[in-house]
């Protein structure tokens, strides 16, 4: 298990928030989930760390929405606690 801003997390959803996620520069409790060369395609590892992704921060409280597909990128909105501690995450880096 990781630290996640003081969230519990599994090496596995650590891991994909880290190499994965982006936040959003201009719209709070918006991030970007990045696919990469996987077999399947960029799109299908896109949805495949977004399925991890929200498994993990519904059962931690929050309500993980789909907004839009731009390319190989998901734009998904993600509200709080686990938005706040993305966020707080990203900005101690």
């Amino acid at each position: 298990m990781k630290n996640l801003a003081g969230l519990e997390v599994s090496n596995t959803i650590f891991e994909t928030i880290v190499k994965r996620v982006k936040i959003s520069p201009i719209e709070p409790y918006t991030f970007f989930i990045h696919g990469v060369n996987a077999v399947g395609g960029k799109l299908n590892s896109a949805y495949s760390a977004f399925e991890k992704i929200k498994k993990w921060a519904v059962s931690s409280g929050a309500e993980v929405n789909l907004v839009e597909e731009q390319g190989y990128v998901l734009k998904v909105e993600i509200t709080d606690p686990v938005a706040a501690k993305i966020e707080a995450f990203f900005k101690d880096k």
